[in-house]
């Protein structure tokens, strides 16, 4: 943030290592190390959908799901021909990543999760269970983030795409090869204010 009345810049959060330069021009990043093969981050961020600005200090409570689709094949022989036969059953297994409230800074992060063990895409499901104070929720009950995760040349699993499916109040793209980055967009009801001041601002910081 910077103050109006003395042009500081003062780094509240960041998810870096961070200093500002001593004329207050310059934001320098500390290195970040790489993340351990096989664990990759979500980032979701609250964003007022008028401003383009965090929802800070006014929480939301969102969920994140992963939802497979398990195949079960079971053989049985059949007792007239003595011949095997096999039934392919599929199950719908749900996972929850997480169920939080945005923090101060209107993010929510979840870290050091285990990748797939096999390269494909899967399905998370966004949900919003509760709305920033004074703010309209999202659009859809349900939102579906298709990520797709694949080896690379080091046989590592990474994160190589990322879509949202047929939602309107919400982004997802891959910040790095192991980061996730998800918006969700508000937009504030007719008696409502604005949480943020205008001279305020909030910026995710990753490799």
């Amino acid at each position: 943030k910077r103050y109006e009345s003395s042009g500081n810049i003062v780094i509240h959060s960041t998810d870096v290592g961070a200093k500002v330069s001593e004329d207050n021009t310059t934001i320098y990043l500390d290195v970040v190390d790489k993340q351990l093969a096989g664990i990759y981050d979500i980032i979701v961020n609250k964003v007022d959908a008028k401003t383009g600005n965090l929802i800070e200090k006014n929480p939301a409570d969102i969920k994140l799901q992963l939802v497979e689709e398990i195949e079960t094949i079971t053989q049985t022989i059949d007792p007239d021909t003595g011949d095997v036969v096999e039934t392919v059953t599929t199950a719908e297994v749900t996972t929850p990543i997480f169920e939080e409230s945005t923090d101060d800074y209107g993010r929510i992060i979840a870290k050091n999760l285990n990748a797939p063990t096999k390269p494909g895409v899967y399905k998370y499901v966004l949900s919003e269970t509760k709305a920033p104070k004074d703010y309209i929720g999202i659009s859809e009950n349900q939102v579906e983030i298709l990520v797709t995760f694949d080896l690379n040349e080091n046989q590592e699993m990474i994160i190589t795409n990322v879509a949202v499916k047929d939602a309107v109040d919400v982004k997802a793209g891959k910040a790095s090869k192991q980061i996730m980055n998800i918006i969700v967009y508000n937009t504030l009801d007719e008696e409502g204010s604005s949480t943020l001041a205008d001279d305020e601002f909030g910026i995710d910081l990753r490799k």
